[in-house]
């Protein structure tokens, strides 16, 4: 069948490009530099850099057993640099932003998640963003929020203080998680467009449930990443299928406020 096909396919393309990046390495001037043991030919170093509490904990072992820096294998996302030096990330980050670009394996589950923006775009795009944005991240700007966060910390305080009172005495469970990610999307709701979902009163429930859709799994896990590299995205992926289909209900709701928004102005 045609899924046969494909599912070999993929399988057989992907053992070439392993075998072929395993090599590459070794014509690389990154070989001179010091890679922590345990590594597998497969995975490299990606469990035991996923495999503890907290990520930056396996990191900091090593940067104190390699210096600051050394080089890490991270199965489909290729070897990377860890850099622990003050002054090489003031240049990677700041001074030289443009001749370290986020590699695509990185790029990719964020692209999927908040679109092209300023986390995810690079070069001439990046740049044009930026001077878009800057002006709403100045202090005058930024100071015109506050009393937005404020309100909806403060509602959903007395939500949370509300229900403890019901409760009489009672255990009561809050999903915290679940709460801020109502706050966001109230916030984001009032500062964007002047429109309250009032998710943090469940009255927003299908846009809710569509944004922690997307965030669910949103870490970059291996999962994640190969779902959405060809070829293997060009398979049927129940998360990545949940994904386009949450993906959908954000940006209808997002398209309508625009439009509302704009033929509010153009009425003015």
């Amino acid at each position: 069948s045609n899924r046969f096909y494909l599912t070999s396919g993929s399988l057989i393309s992907f053992a070439v490009w392993l075998i072929y990046r395993r090599f590459k390495i070794l014509l690389s001037p990154l070989r001179r530099i010091p890679e922590p043991k345990g590594w597998s030919w497969i995975f490299g170093h990606y469990f035991q850099v996923m495999g503890v509490r907290q990520i930056g904990e396996q990191y900091k072992r090593w940067l104190i057993q390699y210096g600051p820096l050394y080089r890490i294998n991270m199965f489909i996302m290729g070897d990377r640099l860890v850099i622990g030096d003050a002054e090489a990330l003031k240049r990677v980050l700041i001074s030289n932003v443009f001749n370290y670009p986020k590699p695509e394996t990185i790029r990719v589950p964020l692209r999927f998640m908040i679109g092209d923006g300023l986390v995810t775009v690079e070069g001439a795009d990046h740049t044009r963003q930026r001077k878009v944005v800057s002006g709403a991240f100045r202090y005058d700007c930024v100071a015109q929020l506050s009393p937005i966060f404020a309100s909806k910390t403060n509602e959903l305080t007395q939500i949370w203080i509300d229900d403890a009172k019901r409760a009489d005495g009672n255990q009561l469970v809050v999903d915290i998680g679940r709460a801020m990610h109502a706050l966001t999307i109230d916030v984001i709701g009032l500062a964007a467009f002047g429109h309250d979902f009032r998710a943090v009163r469940n009255e927003g429930d299908k846009l809710l449930a569509a944004y922690e859709e997307i965030l669910s799994g949103r870490s970059i896990t291996l999962a994640n990443v190969v779902c959405r590299i060809w070829p293997f995205s060009l398979l049927p992926w129940p998360k990545r299928m949940r994904d386009q289909r949450a993906n959908a209900v954000l940006r209808d709701e997002v398209g309508r406020l625009i439009a509302a928004r704009r033929a509010h102005f153009a009425g003015l």
